[in-house]
């Protein structure tokens, strides 16, 4: 099992980085996958979704269960589709 994690407090706790703060709400994003074996991959800051996208499905190495820490509906259906291809969003 994979865990993606993209809630500030939570890639803290894990990485012990600090994300920069910034005023208002942010959408979530997948910022860190943590396997079942404690290993943690950071994902690529980048603004091209797409190439997040592929950057997660990378760094799930094709797990068989997946948790998330949160998720926006776009995020949702773009993951699930690479990941669980009997997701829809």
């Amino acid at each position: 099992m994979v865990t993606i994690l993209g809630r500030p407090e939570n890639v803290e706790a894990v990485t012990g980085y600090h994300r920069v703060a910034v005023a208002g709400t942010q959408p979530w994003q997948p910022a860190v996958v943590v396997h079942d074996d404690g290993t943690v991959v950071m994902l690529p800051f980048t603004w091209d979704r797409d190439r997040l996208a592929a950057s997660v499905v990378e760094a799930t190495g094709g797990a068989r269960e997946i948790a998330v820490d949160g998720i926006t509906p776009w995020w949702r259906a773009r993951l699930g589709v690479r990941l669980v291809p009997s997701v829809s969003g």
